[in-house]
């Protein structure tokens, strides 16, 4: 059975491969049409003499003269009309793929994104139903729903903001100081996780999981680190405006004399 898995496996691979070369053949075609249709009318003939020239391994300079001797006009008339099947499949196919160019170098991405699109779109509305819970103060459900997410997409980084804002927030409407700062800490460990697994690329994430980490410190008393935080969070720049102005007003009450 896993023989069959593999022999399958090799078998799309090797079908994938071939569905790719067969588009960057076609395209290369319509590219050369292109450009014959625009005045570059002797671009199929030499382009055929070259690759034989380039497959031999021999200087160009030695063959040039024989090979401007094989040119035929009347052939060289034809072109277009010879490759336009060719030509018509590479204009589909850049019509048929938004990411055309990805699309030529790995026909499969587009599988792989449109998936990924699907489990992010899912996330999110899962995130907006979590939002729900919270606005009710359903605190431990809540919890316990972005638990069982973060099975299905570990890692993430706005789940584990939603669960220091979670834990955050049930912090605040706790009248128990020894539960009201357990909460705050497994807050500020889920900002930490956050922020670690936040992209680069992810600036607003990475601001917002700063500030809420130095509003939590701030809180508890722990002023330098909750200024090293705020701080952290200015550094990225205003990208979240909220967050970006809570954090510079952070850091002027706790350095104000």
């Amino acid at each position: 059975m896993q023989q069959a898995k593999d022999d399958a496996a090799r078998k799309a691979i090797a079908s994938e491969a071939a569905t790719a070369r067969a588009a960057i053949a076609d395209e290369t075609i319509a590219r050369l049409a292109d450009d014959y249709e625009q005045g570059a009318v002797l671009d199929f003939f030499f382009a055929d003499q070259l690759r034989e020239i380039q497959a031999s391994g021999f200087d160009i300079a030695n063959f040039f003269g024989d090979m401007v001797n094989q040119l035929d006009p009347a052939r060289e008339g034809k072109r277009i009309g010879e490759v336009a099947a060719t030509r018509a499949r590479a204009i589909a196919a850049r019509k048929a793929h938004p990411r055309y160019s990805v699309w030529l170098i790995d026909p499969s991405a587009e599988g792989r994104e449109s998936a990924n699109e699907a489990r992010v779109s899912a996330l999110l509305k899962k995130l907006g139903e979590i939002e729900k819970l919270l606005q009710v103060r359903h605190y431990d459900e809540a919890e316990n729903e972005l638990k069982a997410l973060l099975q299905d997409y570990p890692g993430e980084a706005r789940l584990l903001f939603a669960l220091g804002q979670t834990a955050s927030l049930w912090a605040r409407d706790t009248t128990d100081d020894d539960l009201q700062t357990q909460r705050l800490n497994r807050a500020l460990a889920n900002y930490r996780l956050a922020v670690a697994a936040a992209s680069p690329e992810d600036a607003v994430m990475r601001l917002r999981a700063h500030e809420a980490m130095g509003r939590v410190l701030a809180f508890l008393g722990r002023n330098e680190e909750a200024l090293k935080e705020f701080e952290a969070a200015i550094g990225i720049g205003p990208v979240d405006k909220t967050a970006y102005n809570n954090a510079l007003e952070g850091k002027r009450k706790l350095t104000q004399p």
